[in-house]
């Protein structure tokens, strides 16, 4: 079975609510992995770096230490199912400082919180383009029942074999049902539908529409052969941009998390689903699980300091 062994949860400090704590320690559980919170103190503005509070008075970034230190310590000690839990304040950037942390201490799943809020959305974004191992956005639900793969027959095999076993996984492990989908668009469709410049019949464009559709309907189900999966009622592909159909799938379905692919930001086809996997996990109502593949080049290098184990 699938599975993570080292999980770092980056949770929101100023939400008080236990839930994505309390998700974040039922998937390490689940996994019998070990957990990392980290708490993240970013960098104060340059005109208030002299503001002092407090008796003896102290910078606000040590306030800030000593609270998400403590906020941490009141959330993960009250919580059973799990073994010891490492907890973590650091100083800095947030996104780097994750990744650092990744980069550092090799943690092969990041749990991000969802909470909708611009400052969350922003560093979700970021994450996923900088993260060299899977990054999941976490969003509360009673449980996880229904499960949806994304895959691109087109794209890198080792990705989608590595989606398609997370997926199956996770729906196993769960008691609940794997849908797998693939999006196809006929390039150009639009506007030649709409022309009035050129010489053909709309017949012709539906009769290309079709043989387009089964080419991609072979190379999904080549896909599906290959990861010995089989190609059930489940299996959905849809004619319409990745997004949307992933967008509407989720809805028609109920899927609580959706596992999908990006393959980095270094090339034409990377930045392609680089944008749908950072569009789709802000937009979508469930978890998303975002799998990276295992050549990903991390711009973030190791800490010289660092002897690959905790503090």
């Amino acid at each position: 079975m699938q599975s993570f062994s080292n999980v770092l949860f980056v949770p929101d400090v100023s939400d008080r609510s236990s839930e994505y704590y309390d998700l974040a320690i039922s998937l390490a559980a689940a996994n019998q992995a070990e957990l990392t919170i980290l708490g993240i103190v970013p960098p104060a503005p340059s005109l208030q770096s002299f503001v002092r509070l407090g008796t003896p008075p102290r910078p606000v970034s040590e306030l800030l230490e000593a609270e998400i230190a403590a906020t941490l310590a009141s959330y993960a000690h009250t919580r059973t199912g799990i073994g010891a839990v490492d907890l973590q304040v650091v100083h800095g950037q947030p996104a780097s400082e994750i990744v650092r942390r990744v980069v550092d201490f090799n943690h092969d799943l990041v749990l991000l919180t969802s909470s909708g809020s611009e400052q969350a959305d922003t560093l979700l974004k970021r994450v996923l383009r900088l993260s060299p191992c899977a990054v999941q956005a976490l969003r509360p639900r009673v449980e996880t029942r229904n499960v949806l793969a994304a895959l691109d027959p087109n794209g890198r095999r080792d990705l989608n074999i590595s989606i398609l076993r997370h997926a199956r996984s996770l729906a196993t492990r769960h008691g609940g049902d794997l849908h797998i989908m693939h999006s196809w668009e006929l390039h150009g469709e639009v506007t030649l539908a709409k022309s009035k410049h050129l010489d053909f019949a709309m017949a012709e464009l539906a009769s290309y529409a079709d043989a387009v559709q089964e080419t991609h309907r072979r190379q999904l189900d080549k896909l599906l052969t290959e990861a010995g999966e089989d190609q059930c009622a489940n299996t959905h592909l849809v004619n319409g941009s990745p997004a949307k159909a992933i967008e509407t799938l989720v809805r028609q379905y109920r899927i609580d998390l959706l596992v999908m692919g990006s393959v980095g930001r270094s090339d034409y086809d990377g930045v392609v689903v680089g944008n749908t996997a950072e569009s789709v996990s802000q937009s979508v109502g469930c978890s998303v699980l975002v799998i990276k593949p295992g050549d990903f080049v991390c711009a973030v290098t190791p800490t010289a300091d660092q002897n690959g184990s905790h503090d």
